[in-house]
């Protein structure tokens, strides 16, 4: 082991918890997971390629890189219950410590070199106040900490609250999200390479909405990245 590595190692060490985040469990030493849940929350290798699983929603509608999801999302799963551990039990840090653990996957993968901000999808003030956070903000926290980049919070919010979008496709999504978003131009993103992050990948309808807000900002590029995505 060099010397990067016994440092990584024992900063990973210092940031993941005792306790698994995906059963409560103990952890394995020096791992986020223990052993049952690093069996079953198998980290797919979508990073690895231009055209996947996840691309395939975007292809053809708007200009970007490439897009990957750490997990596949199955309902009744351990990805279902991890999002809702983290989503609906105020577990943020569980967040952020898993945006570590993928960034340090990411930041080695060739089609993610470069990026220079992350941006997470935001949620209106009025939701922020009664979840308390917004986790794929401190997803995308540990994401952009391991790329060593700008983590970009003010460059796009929130302008509408909208219906929840757990039961409508991905026309009615779409539909729900034409004004949901605006730019402030605070930081510039002019020359900039985006990547945009979201907790889950469903129908694509929201991370699509990000990416039409953001390109009249002139970015280099853009590239997405999701905690999880569920299968069609």
């Amino acid at each position: 082991m060099n010397t990067l590595q016994y440092i990584t190692k024992g900063l990973l060490r210092l940031a993941y918890p005792d306790d698994c985040p995906g059963c409560r469990k103990p952890a394995l030493s020096g791992h986020l997971f223990c052993s049952e849940c690093t069996y079953h929350l198998r980290i797919n290798d979508m990073h690895r390629y231009r055209d996947n699983l996840f691309t395939l929603h975007f292809r053809g509608r708007i200009p970007f890189i490439s897009g990957t999801a750490m997990f596949i999302y199955r309902k009744g799963g351990r990805v279902q219950t991890l999002i809702q551990s983290i989503k609906y039990r105020g577990s943020k840090h569980t967040a952020f410590k898993i945006g570590l653990l993928y960034g340090h996957i990411l930041k080695s993968a060739p089609l993610y070199q470069g990026i220079d901000t992350v941006i997470p999808v935001p949620i209106h003030p009025k939701k922020k106040k009664i979840r308390g956070f917004n986790q794929s903000a401190w997803f995308s926290r540990g994401l952009a900490q391991q790329f060593d980049v700008r983590h970009d919070t003010t460059s796009v919010v929130r302008l509408e609250m909208g219906p929840s979008q757990t039961k409508h496709n991905r026309w009615e999504r779409a539909q729900n999200l034409i004004h949901a978003f605006g730019l402030t131009g605070s930081p510039s993103l002019e020359g900039k390479n985006v990547l945009i992050v979201d907790d889950v990948l469903t129908t694509g309808a929201t991370l699509e909405s990000m990416a039409l807000t953001i390109l009249p900002a002139k970015p280099a590029s853009i590239r997405f990245c999701t905690l999880a995505m569920g299968l069609r």
